[in-house]
């Protein structure tokens, strides 16, 4: 039954690998507020900067009245929007933008822009004109609203992955539990077998901590440029997936060691190898017939006598 049993083990461990990662999609790229998270982190890198600062740079420059124009050049213009889009409070807002639109794409509804909080902005964008000339910022609020959107249109909708997420991760637990039990229940060495299973369970919760921890830690290390980017992802899904990772490594080894000293001590109790095999220690193999006893014949002087 020893084939039979690594097949179930090795059908055990890559389902239990199949629902360990649906569970993470789950509290990740599916979680909303993962991605509000990401995204109040991501507003500070420069793509996203750039992006909403172009934005705000446009409409400011349009609610400037003509008698401050000149005041107020164009670097200046570039440097207040960048300025509120620093701001804390777009920040937030911006956050709160994604994780609407995330929602949304759940649901499976279909719209093209999310609108950020304007009364966010305008009140960043007040507080820094001001901070330049307070009667152009008095002027700046009066003006019409200046505000930001994210267009979310090429995105797909994420409704069917997230049954399908929640299909892998129900019928992979499920496969896993039964695989691993019936493949201990029906291996010779049973210790051995769960000693397989730990192992094998530690072995999944090895990539999402290089993934998550290691990774991140290098980059930064090394001062790469794509720390910038990976460093909002690593803090938001980590903080979600790490625990769960360091408490499956944790019983994984748990139950290695366990099989392990299982094993060693149904060996050591007499349950090992050679009395699997049926052998008696310390019995001959082939003990003397009953009755019969063995002589060995006197020999001459003089002669050799080569029967034994």
């Amino acid at each position: 039954m020893i084939w039979p049993a690594r097949l179930l083990l090795a059908v055990g461990a890559v389902a239990a690998s199949l629902s360990f990662w649906a569970f993470s999609a789950k509290r990740t790229i599916l979680d909303p507020a993962a991605t509000r998270d990401v995204a109040t982190s991501l507003i500070d890198t420069g793509a996203v900067t750039d992006s909403l600062a172009s934005q705000i740079a446009d409409q400011l420059d349009r609610a400037i009245p003509a008698e401050f124009a000149g005041q107020l050049p164009a670097d200046e213009v570039e440097r207040i929007a960048i300025a509120v889009v620093a701001d804390p409070r777009v920040a937030t807002s911006f956050g709160a933008t994604i994780e609407s639109a995330h929602e949304q794409l759940l649901r499976g509804d279909r719209e093209r822009e999310f609108v950020i909080d304007s009364r966010a902005i305008n009140r960043a964008v007040r507080e820094t004109v001001s901070e330049f000339d307070p009667a152009l910022g008095a002027r700046v609020a009066e003006a019409e609203p200046i505000g930001a959107s994210v267009d979310v249109s090429n995105l797909p909708s994420l409704q069917p992955v997230e049954a399908g997420v929640d299909t892998v991760l129900l019928v992979g637990a499920v496969i896993a539990v039964v695989a691993f039990g019936l493949g201990v229940a029906i291996h010779p060495e049973p210790w051995q077998a769960v000693a397989v299973v730990g192992r094998r369970i530690a072995a999944i919760a090895v990539v999402p901590i290089v993934l998550y921890l290691a990774v991140p830690a290098a980059l930064r290390a090394i001062s790469s440029d794509r720390t910038e980017t990976l460093t909002p992802f690593a803090t938001a899904y980590g903080s979600r997936i790490l625990p769960a990772a360091f408490a499956l490594m944790v019983g994984g080894i748990a139950l290695w060691v366990g099989g392990f000293a299982g094993q060693r001590t149904a060996t050591t109790s007499g349950g090992g190898p050679s009395a699997q095999r049926g052998r008696t220690p310390g019995v001959a193999r082939n003990p003397p017939a009953a009755g019969r006893t063995r002589s060995i014949p006197t020999t001459t002087p003089g002669r050799t006598d080569l029967r034994l």
